[in-house]
């Protein structure tokens, strides 16, 4: 497969249609993004998952330590589901698109999660969907 590289007006690569330090600085900002959130998911969840404020918006969450734990470690199954996509495709895809896709992945993970507020049945279940891609995108 021939891939074809884009070059500006003086012939320089670009990547998504910008290159040099713009390039470096939509890589930096889409990757502490990602950072950023992976590690506030990380250290977050545990201490928030018993608070009266959570198990009013996830009443399911109050069901029992079994459902907690699934909640909570739902994240690191889409982690092993990233990791195995990634090992299969990294290669293909190459650093920077991989960073790119992880990022664009895990925001929009963020954004299912964000968005499931009241105490419907179906909350539980988005912000479970939503920890799940969050971690495919880690």
């Amino acid at each position: 497969m021939t891939r074809t590289v884009s070059t500006n007006t003086e012939g320089v690569p670009t990547y998504w249609g910008t290159s040099g330090r713009p390039l470096q600085m939509l890589i930096t900002a889409v990757a502490t993004t990602d950072f950023l959130l992976f590690g506030y998911d990380q250290g977050v969840m545990s201490g928030i998952i018993e608070s009266d404020a959570f198990l009013e918006d996830f009443p399911e969450a109050g069901w029992g330590s079994t459902w907690q734990g699934f909640i909570v470690s739902i994240y690191a199954v889409g982690c092993l589901f990233g990791a195995i996509f990634i090992l299969t495709l990294g290669d293909k895809l190459g650093r920077r698109k991989s960073i790119f896709i992880g990022a664009s992945v895990m925001i929009i993970g963020v954004i299912i999660q964000v968005c499931c507020v009241g105490t419907s049945s179906g909350s539980t279940a988005q912000f479970i969907i939503g920890r799940f891609i969050t971690g495919v995108s880690s």
